[in-house]
């Protein structure tokens, strides 16, 4: 132990029966403070007071029981080994306490394993406290990170290589119209319907089968939004991050459809149309201009403007508009 002296809490009407037993532990070699308690005040001011490491109980005291005593321990947040030791219990009886959470039973008769009976109690205890400390600082562990993914603006997926859902954030379910709850632990294609028959299966069953990263875009109807979508494999699974794009791909057409009209009224002006660049390459045609100088369009983005309108003599002079304008 790491205290000096091990606290036993000996719920023990007789004392007699108390004596013993303190000898018996005594005679051990341990140090030990003992406390003798034969009521339910007494034994709950103890747990509280005297923050015993092992409570020893008898069956049963006048007018308070074994089953009661560890009925009020199991109400308490103390971690704290619960023996029984009497003289006189059925097996029936022990067997009904240790399912209740009893660590251990032994007969007055045969106290001798009392000393390591305590001992293993103690590594038990200790061990589900370290179990418990785990499990605990492992939930809160993951409910920071779901928490963290719930806030972020990418709708996240984890997928296991069974392809059952184990995660899915809140505004994965918003994109694909889908509550987190009931998503979880369900077949991937079973909880989104709506991406099943589309490009999300091909690309995820590649992404597993290759076990390399893969990124695509594409429009999904349910929602009427453009997705990028990046899937990461692992040997557990998929982790699939998706972020709507559409903002984006209305601006592309946008651009798209205001070159394509400016291309069509370019390509439609009666007018020679040239544009240059500073040092006098040309960067675009129209038709007309093509029409009107005798060279191809492809020919006139090999040109230079001054190539073109300049006599010889005046090529290597600076470009000026006055001097284009007068020529």
């Amino acid at each position: 132990m790491v205290n000096d002296f091990l606290k036993i809490l000996l719920l023990e009407d007789e004392i007699k029966d108390a004596e013993i037993i303190q000898h018996k532990l005594m005679t051990h070699g341990n140090q030990y403070v003992f406390k003798q308690v034969m009521s339910e005040p007494d034994y709950v001011n103890a747990l509280h007071e005297f923050k015993p490491h092992v409570i020893l109980s008898d069956t049963s005291m006048p007018q308070f029981s074994a089953a009661e005593a560890l009925r009020i321990l199991q109400s308490t947040p103390y971690h704290i080994p619960f023996i029984l030791v009497t003289g006189n219990a059925s097996e029936e009886f022990a067997a009904d306490i240790i399912k209740m959470g009893a660590d251990d039973y032994l007969l007055k008769d045969r106290l001798a394993r009392l000393p390591a009976a305590i001992e293993a109690a103690l590594k038990q205890k200790e061990a589900e406290r370290e179990k418990k400390a785990a499990a605990e600082k492992l939930k809160k562990s993951e409910e920071n990170y779901r928490s963290m993914l719930d806030r972020v603006a990418e709708a996240f997926i984890a997928i296991d290589k069974s392809w059952h859902c184990t995660y899915i954030n809140k505004k994965a379910g918003e994109i694909f119209s889908a509550d987190p709850l009931t998503v979880v632990g369900k077949n991937i294609w079973a909880g989104l319907p709506g991406a099943a028959g589309m490009i999300f299966n091909t690309v995820f069953h590649q992404a597993m089968k290759n076990q390399q990263h893969a990124v695509f875009e594409t429009f999904y109807p349910p929602s009427s939004i453009w997705l990028e979508c990046h899937i990461y494999p692992s040997a557990d699974g998929l982790s699939v991050f998706c972020n709507d794009i559409t903002g984006r791909k209305k601006t592309e057409e946008r651009i798209k459809a205001s070159e394509e009209k400016y291309r069509l009224l370019n390509d439609q002006a009666f007018d020679a149309i040239l544009i240059y660049a500073p040092d006098g390459s040309i960067l675009e045609s129209n038709q007309s201009a093509a029409v009107n100088t005798g060279y191809s369009r492809e020919e006139l983005a090999s040109l230079n403007i001054t190539a073109l309108f300049l006599p010889e003599h005046l090529q290597k002079r600076p470009i000026s508009f006055d001097l284009l304008k007068a020529g």
